[in-house]
């Protein structure tokens, strides 16, 4: 009598290729370009790689969606982020010797603030073949349209919701909210970030002004004083 599908991939859960063996998500739950939450199967996935030593954990082409509600939320003290804890972290590679995580050139799409990877205890990690983006991004992007000592008035990019309250630009995403405190300038002419431009705002207040093309204008009044400070950076 044959076995059911799931009794043989529990026995051996893996795929060789000559003496590396493959550890495909897709054997645990995991469905390409189906938007489901693919970070149970993973995990699975990745308990079934350490039975398996320098296994490559495969990824069949596709897009896989990562959402927070399961993740695994833990304290790590990381550069630049030490602060904010704990982490969310869609998938944790925690005390490997020779792993690789093959995404066969899929996207990984992220909802919300996450950590992507979390590599602890580690030696030997390979991950490649991948690209990894958010449904709705962590950072803002907008053009400026015009800027003198009292006024900037900025073209929000259309995926960059935001909200106005009490006269404050807040941006909004998938189980957050933030209010404009940093920007960065980038100069699209040589594609590099200008100079000392970086983690610097300005007070005021701002409204919105509609436009034809469905994006908002959104026009930020300063104080002189703070944009003469910006300008003089």
């Amino acid at each position: 009598m044959e076995l059911p599908k799931i009794n043989a991939r529990l026995a051996n859960p893996s795929s060789a290729v000559g003496t590396v063996p493959r550890v495909l998500v897709t054997d645990y739950g995991a469905r390409p370009d189906s938007r489901d939450n693919a970070v149970v199967a993973v995990r699975m996935a990745l308990d079934a790689c350490r039975k398996e030593p320098g296994a490559t954990l495969v990824f069949p082409k596709g897009r896989y969606d990562f959402w927070p509600d399961p993740c695994i939320r833990r304290v790590c003290h990381e550069s630049n982020t030490h602060d904010l804890n704990p982490k969310t972290c869609a998938m944790v590679i925690e005390g490997f010797e020779s792993l690789t995580v093959d995404g066969g050139g899929s996207l990984f799409v992220f909802h919300g603030q996450m950590q992507p990877f979390t590599v602890d205890r580690c030696r030997g990690i390979a991950i490649r073949n991948l690209r990894i983006d958010w449904d709705v991004p962590l950072t803002a992007q907008a053009r400026v349209a015009d800027a003198d000592e009292h006024l900037l008035d900025l073209l929000i990019n259309e995926e960059s919701p935001y909200v106005i309250e009490d006269g404050q630009l807040v941006f909004v995403g998938e189980g957050w909210k933030s209010s404009w405190w940093g920007t960065i300038e980038f100069d699209p002419v040589r594609r590099i970030v200008a100079p000392q431009s970086g983690d610097e705002c300005f007070g005021g207040t701002g409204t919105t002004r509609p436009q034809n093309s469905g994006a908002a204008w959104f026009v930020w009044r300063t104080d002189s004083n703070a944009f003469r400070r910006k300008a003089a950076c």
